[in-house]
């Protein structure tokens, strides 16, 4: 058995007995490490996880991303801080379900009434730990419970909230992370995401956009009755779907339509209702 020291921090393996097995150092002064099996391999290189893009522009306004540095070489062992982050840029800001709590529960709204999250950076940090190599053993060192607000330590999925300036105006969305355990190793991966995108308009989180449907029954040019339906213009390329039922399964049909709006012949007698949604393509 060989104990040696390293950041203040004792270690204590036998190389013979645990192979190549990963350990982690458990929370606590020391490095004295149990085995556990982790079946992703460690990461030593920095990489771009995920990205948001909106149909409107081309840039990239949220980056989901891993930095690895390498902190020191030894003659036996190498070390890594890793760092996951959600970097927003581009006119985009990270926003927070209230003045004191960033992750929002499922259908909480988001939008004009969110804060901001600020950092120094503005950068929202998640899972942050060392790990050591020292052939062929790993070990890992959890520093999450040191970052402003390690909300994610326990959870295995979380809905994060933000807002981007575009063209048209200021638009809100979430960001869904998620992963299969709690280890602190584990990295979540961006799941899915979802904006609004009426301008200032919020959004459920982790639930498509509520667009405005308007229906109101007018004449035509030809002197008819017809239920005139329409729809914000950021939606007019959005697919309006039509069905005759709602009880499930429900058959909706694609319903030809002139942009944002769309004139629809009110039925005859003895011709069933009809319902509509749009849907995003």
């Amino acid at each position: 058995m060989a104990t040696r020291r390293k950041h203040g921090f004792v270690r204590q393996w036998a190389l013979a007995s645990l192979g190549a097995c990963f350990l982690v150092a458990l929370p606590g002064s020391s490095w004295a490490a149990e085995p556990i099996d982790l079946p992703v391999p460690p990461v030593v290189q920095s990489a771009l996880l995920g990205s948001v893009k909106f149909d409107l522009e081309s840039e990239v306004k949220l980056e989901y991303r891993v930095n690895v540095s390498q902190v020191s070489i030894g003659i036996y062992d190498v070390i890594y801080d890793v760092n996951y982050q959600i970097r927003p840029s581009l006119g985009a800001k990270l926003v927070r379900a209230s003045g004191s709590v960033t992750p929002f529960k499922m259908a909480e709204n988001v939008g004009v009434q969110s804060p901001v999250y600020q950092t120094w950076s503005d950068i929202l940090q998640l899972n942050t730990f060392t790990q050591q190599e020292v052939f062929p053993v790993w070990f890992y060192k959890d520093f999450s419970g040191f970052l402003p607000e390690p909300f994610f330590t326990n959870k295995t999925s979380f809905l994060i909230g933000f807002r981007a300036d575009l063209e048209d105006g200021r638009h809100y969305g979430w960001l869904k992370f998620s992963r299969p355990d709690t280890l602190f190793p584990r990295p979540f991966t961006l799941d899915a995401w979802d904006w609004n995108p009426v301008p200032d308009q919020p959004i459920q989180a982790g639930l498509p956009p509520a667009i405005p449907l308007a229906g109101a029954v007018v004449k035509n040019e030809s002197d008819q009755p017809v239920l005139r339906l329409s729809w914000p213009q950021a939606v007019s390329a959005w697919t309006l779907e039509s069905s005759t039922n709602l009880a499930p399964p429900i058959q909706w049909e694609y319903y030809p339509t002139g942009g944002a709006g769309v004139d629809v012949p009110l039925p005859a007698e003895g011709e069933p209702q009809r319902y509509f949604r749009l849907r995003k393509p």
